[in-house]
């Protein structure tokens, strides 16, 4: 007998813009016929995902099943002035061309100082922006096995299945190639080629937005809708009902007939 959904995450685990009911865990509890809890918020970095997990984890029970997944490896929470904000926004309007004195810099700069009401220089936050990109990818390993054991531990206690997603591809320097069993994998493209295997990827990024109609920013339909712009990567209506057929598909696939969630 299958349990409850218990998801954590960033926006890539909540409804973004697309209408009510397609949103991918909706999809995926409809298809298992049980109830979810989302514990995901948007532009969330690990710690709070974890912590999260650690506080909702006295209400799982056996056959629930906890979907974990890891946000950008290089993002951290602050909490200047008593307002949470993480270096979500600055890594994604940051450019790459390592020009300390771009435009988009400051814009992204001004967004923390606006909404997040953080009274920092743009030194201030330059030093912030280079320790997460320079310090959290030697953190990955520390913050993947806690997850991991963590899970693994409630797993033989309680009797819970778990997956886990990643939004980036580094996360995969640190996976343990027997953990497969719980991480799905999700398909590219043929013509990317940055991957030797484009069937065997990790990363919901590169899932969503190379796969032509996976992510909102490709979907012209959202074009009127507040908050749509054409570099959103976050998956649409195909997106979302995408994930489902592919976690799904890793379920039966991999898990054995006797477990609840496999549907073969």
């Amino acid at each position: 007998m299958r349990g409850k959904i218990h998801s954590f995450g960033c926006s890539f685990s909540t409804r973004n813009l697309i209408p009510k009911g397609m949103f991918w865990l909706d999809i995926l509890a409809r298809k298992y016929e049980v109830p979810y809890d989302s514990w995901a918020t948007g532009a969330s970095e690990f710690n709070e995902a974890f912590h999260r997990l650690t506080f909702a984890m006295k209400d799982f029970k056996k056959d629930d099943l906890v979907i974990f997944q890891f946000t950008d490896h290089n993002r951290l929470g602050v909490i200047p002035n008593g307002y949470y904000i993480t270096t979500a926004m600055l890594n994604n309007m940051c450019p790459n061309d390592g020009k300390r004195n771009s435009e988009d810099y400051l814009v992204g700069f001004d967004w923390n100082r606006k909404v997040g009401h953080v009274n920092k220089t743009d030194d201030e936050f330059m030093l912030l922006y280079d320790f997460a990109n320079t310090w959290l990818h030697d953190q990955m390993f520390w913050n993947y096995w806690r997850v991991w054991n963590t899970l693994k531990f409630l797993e033989e206690k309680i009797g819970i299945h778990f997956i886990i997603l990643f939004l980036d591809k580094t996360w995969e320097e640190v996976i343990h190639p027997e953990h497969y069993h719980n991480i799905p994998l999700f398909p590219l493209p043929e013509e990317n080629n940055n991957f030797k295997n484009p069937q065997e990827n990790i990363a919901l990024n590169f899932f969503c937005w190379d796969n032509k109609g996976y992510a909102i920013g490709h979907d012209l339909n959202y074009k009127d809708v507040l908050g749509w712009h054409k570099d959103d990567g976050h998956p649409g209506e195909l997106g979302n009902a995408k994930m489902v057929d592919f976690i799904m598909d890793h379920i039966d696939k991999v898990w054995p007939k006797s477990n609840p969630y496999n549907t073969k």
